[in-house]
């Protein structure tokens, strides 16, 4: 799970960002980070059904501070607003994602190698 979140960043990274695509990008950042909490997740034996659980999760064993906790809470409402309720977000906002998802992962994958 942790190498498909990284395949999805990388193949994130090397698309083009517009207001037209913006959301679609954002859901890419959000849904990097998530699959690469829960590779965590399942290394100790868990099996999310929610998103929130993913990153409470994250939150409760040390892998989020709570700043980050709240960035990817709040990001995940906005993924479900673009998901259920077609809502559309900037090329700023879309970016800025992109860029703590990154930092996030490179972070995570640390602690994660130690897991191996």
């Amino acid at each position: 799970m942790f190498a498909q979140g990284e395949a999805r960043m990388r193949d994130l990274k090397s698309l083009p960002i517009n207001d037209e695509t913006a959301p679609f990008r954002f859901e890419d950042a959000y849904e990097a980070v998530r699959e690469v909490l829960q590779a965590f997740m399942f290394s100790e034996g868990y099996n999310p059904y929610s998103h929130d659980a993913v990153i409470v999760f994250g939150y409760e064993k040390g892998l989020l501070t709570e700043a980050e906790f709240r960035r990817w809470d709040r990001n995940r409402k906005i993924r479900n607003d673009i998901n259920y309720r077609s809502e559309k977000t900037t090329i700023e906002e879309t970016k800025e994602a992109i860029e703590k998802a990154s930092e996030l992962m490179e972070k995570l994958r640390k602690k994660f190698e130690h897991l191996l």
